[in-house]
């Protein structure tokens, strides 16, 4: 985990506490997001499977991010276990857990045409300061 901040070191103490709960380094290589939100914040949390996505979703998500919710989300991983980490066309990679730091309507206005587009913000936590 790497904080954005290259003088922060407490999110590293953190992940290093929270091997220590689960065992190992090795045990936070699975479960999901939703789990460790709960385990960190004690909170209820709710998943959304987006085969399975209802119609409201970005009302829903747009609602939870102004009221300050935590949000996360993934993708799942590859069923073949010697591509863990496989990226998808978009740069994304299957198996990898994202924080979502914005969600927001984004008013896009053309000569023929005007629109409101949902856009959802994500970031790698594992990645650097362009990801």
């Amino acid at each position: 985990m790497r904080s954005s901040e290259k003088n922060e070191f407490w999110s590293a103490l953190l992940e290093k506490a929270y091997a220590k709960l689960n065992g190992s380094y090795e045990h936070l290589n699975s479960g999901t997001t939703s789990e460790a939100f709960q385990d960190f914040t004690g909170a209820i949390t709710k998943t959304y499977f987006l085969n399975k996505v209802t119609s409201n979703l970005f009302k829903i998500m747009l609602k939870a991010y102004n009221s300050y919710s935590m949000m996360g989300c993934c993708i799942e991983a590859d069923p073949d276990p010697q591509v863990p980490e496989a990226v998808t066309p978009k740069g994304l990679i299957k198996g990898h857990a994202y924080s979502i730091t914005k969600v927001q309507f984004v008013d896009v206005k053309t000569p023929k045409s005007s629109a409101k587009i949902p856009l959802i913000r994500l970031r790698n936590p594992w990645g650097d300061e362009t990801e």
